[in-house]
């Protein structure tokens, strides 16, 4: 934040303004040359306007159909990141895609994140681990996630071990559906900084991630913190969602190499 000590939501909203401006033009010149880039790298990219959108939706303008919408299209921006043989950043190397797809409400969304593939869920210390956690949570799979749970209390972090022996973990207490537990739980975690600045003036990730978690599974937390806000935990997906972007439409395709253009213009002018 600057040093004249603007508000959270005139950060935000320069934040977005600066990007609106500079995003669609460069989103245009990026689908040019779409043969000389790696596109998931630009996907990735273009997934955080999406995000700041959705945050000045609800924080700056109390429109929770808009955060939904935004954070929605920023699932399908890592959704076809994901997809792409050559990325910038694996999609789930972070928690993010859990805490914006939670937020959208979306069934499409929800289903992309209960079977999307992490490749180092069998490594009790990896954050893919703890993420598979949140898919079977989401699945409702108890039996696995008690098997996790147990895994941790063996080999886990000494922290999450300990947690997980003690069962205060997250995932023990949801289980017994300990709501005045989880409630502690999660407002110890909404006091944590975040690591990401901006976003973290609005959202408190993990906390959020935990109190959705919750209320998908009918325990309806109550938690006393703005950095989780209460409006966004009951799960009610909108009538219908815009993937806003072509280029995200299941009808698209990329334009033609440069050198394959250049043939076809060629081949025609000589048939005239």
């Amino acid at each position: 934040m600057s040093e004249l000590k603007e508000t959270r939501e005139e950060w935000l909203t320069q934040v977005v303004n600066l990007q609106n401006d500079h995003s669609k033009e460069q989103l245009a010149k990026d689908v040019a040359n779409y043969h000389q880039l790696k596109w998931g790298c630009v996907l990735s990219s273009a997934s955080s306007l999406p995000r700041y959108r959705g945050l000045k939706s609800f924080f700056v303008e109390n429109d929770i159909h808009g955060l939904k919408q935004h954070f929605y299209v920023a699932c399908k921006l890592l959704i076809a990141c994901q997809k792409e043989a050559e990325t910038c950043d694996f999609p789930f190397s972070g928690y993010e895609p859990f805490l914006y797809g939670l937020l959208s409400d979306s069934p499409e969304i929800f289903d992309w994140l209960i079977h999307a593939e992490l490749k180092d869920k069998d490594d009790v210390k990896t954050p893919h681990f703890h993420w598979h956690q949140f898919q079977l949570v989401l699945r409702r799979d108890d039996d696995a996630l008690r098997e996790t749970i147990a895994l941790v209390a063996k080999k886990g972090r000494k922290h999450d071990k300990a947690l997980a022996q003690a069962g205060q973990d997250f995932f023990s207490l949801l289980l017994k559906q300990d709501k005045e537990g989880l409630q502690a739980l999660i407002e110890n975690q909404a006091k944590i900084k975040s690591v990401n600045e901006l976003e973290g003036q609005f959202l408190a990730g993990f906390a959020v991630v935990h109190a959705k978690l919750c209320w998908c599974r009918g325990i309806e937390v109550q938690i006393q913190n703005p950095l989780v806000p209460m409006e966004l935990l009951p799960v009610e997906p909108l009538d219908s969602y815009d993937v806003e972007y072509d280029f995200l439409r299941p009808e698209w395709t990329p334009p033609p190499p440069p050198g394959l253009l250049s043939k076809f213009k060629r081949l025609l002018s000589r048939k005239e």
